[in-house]
């Protein structure tokens, strides 16, 4: 085959696969900003501010998958993604300015607490 075999074989393809385009995303939208407070053994009591923000171009069906990022008291910034289904959730993050990789994973569970806002619960390492 020809380079320009190849490449059209592969346009061919990812034109085909393209076409098969995902059902649309039907959870709940947990998208927003969320106030957690906590303590730990290296910096004792924080708070840190969530945001989850609904990536809508992977999100399908029951699967909804989230940009994570936080502000904390104590400097510290984390980025991550959230996949949630129903209202379970798991999650994976860093630690933005660390020296070394500092990567977290975990899982949790939301709660509906009103109209329209939501709570989690969260375990992680």
């Amino acid at each position: 085959m020809t380079v320009k075999q190849v490449l059209g074989a592969a346009l061919l393809f990812m034109s085909i696969s393209n076409t098969h385009a995902m059902p649309p995303f039907t959870g709940d939208n947990y998208s927003g900003e969320y106030l957690c407070k906590g303590s730990n053994h290296q910096v004792g009591d924080y708070e840190v501010l969530v945001t989850l923000k609904l990536n809508e171009v992977t999100s399908h069906d029951m699967y909804g998958v989230y940009d994570f990022s936080t502000e904390s008291n104590h400097q510290a910034t984390y980025t991550g993604q959230i996949m949630a289904t129903k209202n379970k959730f798991a999650m994976t993050f860093k630690l933005v300015d660390a020296t070394k990789g500092q990567y977290s994973t975990g899982m949790g569970e939301f709660k509906k607490v009103g109209t329209n806002l939501w709570a989690f619960s969260t375990t992680y390492y």
